[in-house]
């Protein structure tokens, strides 16, 4: 199983290369700082997302030691 979450990753690998071949080919200055500033974006919120992965796995893992954690008070 954790294989394929690893294979998964790989995908966002191909994705890098996809962007660095569409840079390679537009010219224009606005679209390279459109482009950046969308890799930026994706970045942020692939950042964010593990983040708050780790934070629920953090209050998950409190649940078997006390009921009153972070998810069970808010329902989630």
């Amino acid at each position: 199983m954790r294989f394929i979450r690893i294979l998964r990753l790989l995908r966002v690998l191909k994705l890098q290369r996809i962007f660095i071949k569409f840079e390679e080919n537009v010219a224009s200055e606005t679209w390279n700082v459109i482009i950046k500033f969308a890799k930026l974006i994706i970045l942020i919120t692939f950042i964010a997302h593990w983040i708050a992965c780790f934070f629920y796995a953090i209050g998950e893992s409190e649940i078997g030691i006390d009921n009153d954690c972070w998810i069970t008070t808010s329902g989630i």
